[in-house]
């Protein structure tokens, strides 16, 4: 039996030749109907970092980290990746408020629009009271209120408020606040505070501020205490044998001074320890006192902030109170 391929082979030759010519058709791509937020961030912390946005449904929930950078701004340039061939109103980078409500809208490429609507979340850890336990105060004496949340930097300020709101801003005696504010209760121009019960007001350093719900201070009518505070502006170097004189504030001839350290840091065990200083006097105006290092002092020591110059003071020849300087970023040093 033949079997007869040519034709066959004569038909692909056609094909391939193109004698039976040719056919084509155009296939279009239908617009993407896409309209998701696929990437939300913005920058903060300096710009050492970002805050991912979560998408949910349409919503973009941002939860700020203000322990970490406060306060929280006004305004922000998110930046926003969305669907292929989609757009999104306001576009990328561009400023926005940043605040409940404020809303985005993508656009996919067939005209199908979504409209997403922003909601902050306040990460902040602002100051808070341990409690309001009432204390009473003597003006130019230490003191502490416990706080959560304090600035480690030492940025919080301490207010008293009376019920006038009148604020009477007291002295930080510490470098670091940890746990709580430590305070000389006088104000930073030496003026004092009235006699009187006060709320407590803590303010961070973008003036966001927290109040006490209760009168916790008392300001008693005690003659104030006096307290030695620095001025200086460069490291005090005073050599064995030497004098050196410091401001004094609610100093006056009723008081006296019946003994005057000087703690450091023993370089030889680490520990706290204190030298013994001769109290000298006051001028005439009792707003300075003077100190003579003894003659076998040791040397190449630097005062420690707290307690720091501490005097033992006497009020008509009886001891009234224990008063230290509070931290001063200039230093006192004994030297050769």
């Amino acid at each position: 039996m033949k079997k007869y391929l040519y034709p066959v082979a004569y038909l692909f030759l056609l094909i391939g030749t193109g004698v039976l010519g040719s056919c084509s058709k155009e296939y279009e791509t239908a617009p993407t109907p896409y309209t998701e937020i696929t990437s939300f961030k913005i920058g903060y912390y300096n710009g050492q970092d970002t805050i991912a946005g979560i998408i949910d449904g349409s919503t973009i929930h941002i939860v700020w980290p203000g322990s970490t950078e406060w306060p929280i701004p006004e305004t922000v340039n998110p930046e926003i990746t969305v669907s292929r061939n989609a757009t999104v109103s306001p576009a990328s980078g561009a400023n926005i408020p940043l605040e409940d409500g404020t809303t985005y809208t993508v656009t996919a490429q067939n005209g199908t629009a979504k409209t997403y609507t922003i909601k902050l979340i306040n990460g902040a850890l602002l100051p808070s009271f341990v409690d309001e336990t009432a204390i009473n105060v003597q003006v130019g004496t230490k003191y502490t209120i416990n706080l959560f949340n304090t600035a480690g930097d030492g940025s919080d300020s301490l207010f008293l408020v009376n019920d006038n709101n009148e604020e009477f801003k007291v002295i930080h005696s510490a470098q670091v606040s940890v746990g709580g504010i430590n305070f000389i209760a006088d104000q930073p121009d030496g003026s004092g505070i009235p006699a009187g019960d006060y709320y407590a007001k803590v303010v961070n350093k973008y003036n966001v501020p927290v109040k006490s719900s209760t009168k916790m201070i008392t300001v008693t009518e005690e003659p104030s205490v006096p307290y030695i505070y620095f001025n200086h502006t460069q490291t005090i170097e005073v050599k064995r044998g030497e004098t050196f004189t410091v401001p004094i504030r609610h100093y006056g001839e009723q008081y006296g001074i019946n003994r005057s350290r000087f703690y450091y840091i023993d370089p030889g065990t680490g520990y706290i320890s204190f030298l013994t200083l001769n109290y000298m006097g006051a001028n005439e105006a009792y707003n300075e006192v003077s100190f003579e290092v003894p003659a076998d002092a040791p040397t190449g020591i630097n005062l420690e902030s707290d307690p720091g110059l501490q005097i033992r003071l006497t009020y008509h020849g009886s001891n009234l109170a224990t008063n230290g300087t509070g931290y001063y970023p200039h230093n006192i040093k004994i030297v050769e």
